[in-house]
């Protein structure tokens, strides 16, 4: 009796399964189903992954697009700094099942040391043969890389616009080391005037103690011409940390003038410790507001003198009090390309932390441009990849590639 239960189940169950086959074999099936169903995939091949390309080379790739019928084929690259895509260029195919398409790399793209790249074929309907077909959407990413420069971070700001012709990592926060002395002369630039006499005081001898300056005597008198040359050529820490007591009393009080001072030209990412840069706090700034302070450094009127300083390779001076004579050079805290390339200053930086670090000003056809490279494994890296720089963005500026803004500057 149960076999025979069993064996009634199980053809029960067939037939309903038999059933619901032949039910829904005549069911009409909805038009989403047919639609997806119809469509034709597409497949796009050639495209090459990856591109080490020199910052003189014109990348193109010539790709086969399948199906094509003349669709349009769409390049796009993405801006890392803006957080967008943005179309680059537009390729009509052949009216054919498979056709070729040479997509050429816009030479805009070598303003970054890489940038990612999307070729669409977005989702079309077609005639083929009098019939309506449509043709799935695809998309392929590529790379491109621009390794003009070893340094962790960099950029060339044009000085007037404050776009970037050549930005890696810019946004990136990273120690300056004495890079910081561009901005306490500026602020004391803007405060003192030249012949106003300093007494040293004990916080310009910490300041020496804790990594390296001068040697100048507390107690003892000198201008504020002579710590400007101080602070810039030989990078002296004492007479950067006098600066900062002669214009507010305090280091710490001096700081907030700094702080100031960047927030007031943009340079909002950038945090102050001491006058003269310090090893391991929490001070930190981004190539791209070094860029900002460069420019404020080579472009405001009250800075006039300071930047007379940063083109200067000697100095010699005589203290007020002790009657002490110093001469300075800017030896390898200077800039090595005084003269070259069209620089006209401005300054180094280096710490374990940060790495070698510089902030350079060229003039190009009469106009004023600002880089910044900052981590660079070793002083002869550094200044090989500024010289890298200058030559880079010379030839990107008269091939009039487009410029890239980085980041919107209120107010500029």
């Amino acid at each position: 009796m149960r076999r025979s239960n069993s064996f009634d189940i199980v053809k029960h169950g067939v037939a309903v399964a038999m059933a619901l086959f032949m039910f829904f074999s005549v069911i009409p099936i909805t038009s989403d189903v047919h639609a997806a169903s119809s469509e034709i995939k597409t497949k796009i091949k050639g495209v090459t992954t990856r591109h080490d390309e020199s910052y003189k080379s014109t990348i193109k790739d010539k790709i086969k697009v399948t199906p094509a019928y003349g669709r349009t084929i769409y390049l796009f690259v993405y801006n890392p700094y803006q957080k967008k895509w943005t179309k680059m260029g537009q390729y009509k195919t052949a009216n054919k099942e498979t056709a070729s398409v040479t997509i050429t790399f816009p030479s805009s793209w070598k303003a970054r040391d890489y940038a990612t790249w999307m070729i669409t074929a977005p989702k079309t309907k077609v005639k083929v043969k009098g019939k309506t077909k449509t043709l799935k959407a695809h998309q392929v990413k590529t790379m491109t890389y621009n390794k003009v420069v070893k340094a962790k971070a960099a950029v060339v700001m044009d000085a007037k616009t404050g776009q970037c012709v050549y930005a890696k990592n810019a946004t990136e926060k990273r120690k300056i080391a004495s890079m910081t002395k561009m901005m306490t002369m500026i602020v004391m630039s803007e405060r003192k005037a030249l012949n106003q006499t300093v007494k040293i005081n004990s916080e310009a001898i910490k300041a020496r103690n804790m990594s390296g300056g001068m040697g100048l005597k507390k107690g003892d008198v000198v201008t504020v011409k002579d710590l400007m040359y101080c602070s810039m050529l030989p990078s002296a820490n004492d007479a950067a940390a006098a600066s900062a007591v002669a214009v507010s009393g305090s280091q710490e009080k001096f700081k907030k003038l700094m702080r100031q001072k960047a927030v007031s030209i943009g340079a909002v990412d950038s945090t102050y410790k001491y006058a003269f840069g310090d090893w391991y706090g929490d001070a930190k700034s981004t190539a791209f507001d070094q860029a900002l302070i460069g420019r404020e450094f080579m472009t405001n009127k009250k800075c006039g003198y300071i930047r007379k300083v940063a083109k200067t390779k000697n100095y010699r001076f005589t203290t007020r009090k002790y009657k002490k004579t110093y001469s300075v050079t800017y030896s390898y805290a200077g800039n090595l390309l005084l003269g070259k390339y069209g620089s006209v200053g401005i300054k180094t930086g280096y710490n374990p932390p940060a790495g070698r670090c510089f902030t350079n000003a060229w003039y190009y056809k009469g106009r004023l441009y600002i880089s910044v490279v900052m981590g660079e494994p070793s002083a002869d890296q550094m200044w090989t990849d500024v010289k890298k720089l200058t030559t880079m963005s010379n030839y990107l500026v008269d091939r009039k590639t487009g410029k890239m803004v980085v980041k919107k500057v209120a107010g500029k």
